[in-house]
């Protein structure tokens, strides 16, 4: 079992991102005494500083819930300040391998050319216990699963087709526990206009997925002929002109 603590992950992220302590704090909206306070092992962090923290060190906040848990737990304490709403022991540490996605480029719904090359971008965090080592992020398109999936099902019609990309699975680095990933695919839109959707999961080198409950992540877009693509640009700067200038006569 992986034993690493708040305080360790903290300096982990402040010696790697070359920022000390205070100014973590600063960015973090946080008093210097209360990140200091957050990395004793007989204080207790309060649920919002926790969440400002993540959203600073651009990990997830329930990561950080389970490293304060565990720092009470080797404390010998039964209850943290936090007290969350369900069974802590339940939530923390139900799996022991487990990946959560932090952000992603090109939002669901993004509008590309035909024909254009772009790349696909997921930030996804180690947040189990396990160090990931010898994985892929492995194109799904074709897997009948996903049709059983619930929150795809918005994305998967009649009207909407999957997209090709230039490779099907990548390589991810080693991952230790704790550490976030970019993992990027390379796209072409099709040469006609349509709606097209591309889903993706973790797997071993044997090709067995390692979370096959999960929801995994995708890639939605909507490609339109160039000459659209240019008129919704030039509509967007027109308004963008004219609420500059209601904003400046205000």
């Amino acid at each position: 079992m992986n034993n690493l603590t708040l305080k360790e992950f903290i300096y982990q992220y402040c010696h790697k991102n070359n920022v000390s302590i205070n100014k973590l704090a600063k960015y973090a909206n946080i008093s210097r005494s209360s990140l200091y306070n957050m990395m004793e092992d007989n204080k207790s962090s309060t649920l919002i500083n926790l969440v400002k923290l993540a959203h600073t060190m651009q990990v997830h906040p329930q990561f950080l819930l389970k490293l304060e848990w565990r720092k009470h737990q080797l404390a010998g304490n039964l209850a943290t300040a936090i007290n969350p709403l369900i069974e802590p022991e339940t939530w923390f540490h139900s799996q022991k391998d487990n990946a959560h996605f932090i952000s992603e480029t090109i939002a669901d719904g993004s509008i590309m050319r035909t024909d254009e090359t772009f790349v696909k971008t997921w930030r996804l965090q180690n947040t189990g216990e396990t160090v990931w080592e010898n994985r892929w992020l492995v194109c799904q398109n074709h897997d009948k699963r996903i049709h059983n999936e619930p929150k795809l099902q918005p994305f998967i019609s009649e009207r909407c087709f999957v997209l090709t990309p230039q490779q099907t699975r990548i390589a991810i680095p080693r991952t230790e526990v704790g550490e976030t990933v970019d993992l990027s695919v390379e796209f072409t839109a099709p040469n006609v206009p349509a709606h097209v959707f591309s889903y993706w999961k973790m797997a071993e080198e044997s090709g067995e997925l390692c979370f096959p409950d999960s929801i995994g992540v995708y890639l939605y877009i909507e490609v339109v002929s160039s000459g659209h693509a240019d008129s919704n640009k030039q509509t967007n700067k027109q308004t963008n002109k004219q609420t500059n200038k209601q904003t400046n006569k205000q």
